[in-house]
């Protein structure tokens, strides 16, 4: 099961104030995996020919539409949230593992999954043979298998909206709000998300909609 990977870990409040675009917010953690935000969403780079930001680092919160692929400039946002919302509670894919050269090399699989569709690779193409090769030789049951899952599941259409809500087991929902976050100098743009969780009404609770918008529940 998909959402079997999905961890309650780090659950938060739907009454928590969601970031607002335009919204000024600083890094707390240095980049380029892991990235806590000051408004508490956790961010993963998206643009290799940049510096992952350090402490401190102001960004600008917008929707995801603006997170373009490196160096093809296409869009990219849809895949990076599949990655996150399929492999962000998997624990290996916290792991850091060395790949490619230069300051980013030893980071997450995560992040390296992230930076294969947003900077390394043509995201409409299966065969980049220098990149695919990299990741069979050095990390085949890992990265390669999800490069291949997350291709497929954006090719047949999976779509992920910025706030996507799904049916996590019999009593909760798990939402996640995605935004990106667009640096103010020379560093990488970022991507993030926060989680919620709500309890589902139990089977005796009656929920009724009125047409001014309130919600009442009856036992």
């Amino acid at each position: 099961n998909d959402e079997s990977i999905l961890g309650l870990k780090n659950s938060l409040s739907l009454n928590d104030e969601l970031l607002k675009y335009g919204e000024i917010v600083t890094t707390q953690t240095p980049g380029p995996d892991n990235v806590l935000m000051s408004n508490g969403y956790t961010a993963y780079c998206v643009n290799t020919i940049r510096d992952p930001p350090g402490v401190g680092a102001r960004y600008s919160v917008q929707p995801t539409s603006i997170v373009y692929h490196s160096w093809n400039n296409k869009p990219v946002s849809n895949l990076v949230k599949l990655a996150i919302v399929y492999y962000a509670d998997n624990p290996a894919f916290h792991d850091k593992i060395s790949i490619g050269s230069g300051q980013n090399r030893y980071s997450s699989r995560l992040q390296h999954l992230i930076w294969y569709f947003a900077g390394y690779i043509d995201s409409g193409n299966y065969d980049n043979s220098v990149y695919l090769n990299e990741l069979y030789n050095k990390d085949r049951n890992y990265l390669y298998s999800a490069y291949f899952d997350i291709f497929n599941r954006n090719k047949n259409g999976e779509m992920i909206p910025d706030h996507y809500t799904f049916r996590y087991n019999s009593t909760h929902n798990v939402t996640y709000d995605f935004v990106a976050f667009q640096s103010s100098s020379d560093y990488q743009n970022l991507l993030g998300y926060k989680k919620f969780y709500t309890t589902l009404p139990t089977s005796y609770e009656i929920q009724k909609n009125y047409s001014d918008g309130s919600i009442i529940i009856d036992n």
